[in-house]
């Protein structure tokens, strides 16, 4: 655990704007999340929990502890059907994506180049071209800040809507997202339905070729922007 005061925030979130945090804490493990949420040097400051803060604007100087999830790591079952992701929640989304495809895990490419980290990915329930995160997600993990306590939530009990799940109501500032869980069919089926991807050939159709084509409307988009 790395613990540091008085930080400029501008690295640590998408828009780059720069602001200052009382103290910024990077934790490696929930034994260290734990650890910070149960400090008794810290017990009354507020507390925000951040990924790689791309949904997330500093306006002013905050006056709390902002933590840094790096909780890191993957690992891979299979069933029969399905191969069954375990991906911790620090991991880098768009980094999972491509690791995903490279090694034969398919499904997770129309998502490619979504800015923000696997934790966030629920909260916001990602989605693009055609798909959503709720549509591959088997579970998400969460640490209890009340019994500090490990949950484990089904797809049906976080309550997906578009851009919307129970971490944004119901389970807000009550949890952290430690680890989520994808379930992704080993009988892969391309999702072209979206305009954009209608122009691939489907005759010769891959998940790379899907994953490259997202990739260049996403940038084409950012430079835009």
């Amino acid at each position: 655990m790395n613990i540091y005061t008085d930080v400029d925030l501008r690295d640590y979130h998408t828009f780059g704007v720069s602001q200052f945090c009382k103290i910024l804490v990077e934790v490696n493990s929930v034994d260290e999340l734990i650890s910070v949420y149960q400090s008794v040097y810290w017990q009354y400051l507020p507390k925000v929990v951040l990924g790689k803060g791309s949904n997330i604007l500093f306006t002013e100087r905050f006056e709390g502890v902002v933590v840094i999830n790096k909780l890191l790591g993957k690992s891979v079952l299979e069933s029969k059907a399905n191969y069954h992701l375990h991906i911790k929640a620090g991991e880098d989304w768009p980094s999972l994506v491509e690791w995903a495809v490279k090694n034969g895990y398919f499904g997770l490419e129309n998502l490619a180049l979504i800015p923000g980290s696997a934790g966030a990915a629920p909260i916001q329930n990602i989605g693009a071209y055609g798909m959503e995160l709720k549509d591959i997600c088997e579970y998400v993990d969460v640490l209890c800040l009340e019994t500090f306590n490990i949950q484990r939530l089904t797809n049906q009990e976080c309550s997906f809507g578009y851009r919307d799940s129970i971490f944004k109501h119901a389970l807000y500032k009550k949890i952290v997202i430690i680890a989520i869980g994808l379930k992704l069919k080993k009988n892969w089926v391309a999702n072209i339905k979206y305009n954009s991807l209608e122009k691939i050939n489907r005759n010769t159709i891959t998940s790379e070729k899907i994953f490259k084509r997202v990739c260049d409307l996403r940038k084409k988009k950012y430079q835009i922007l």
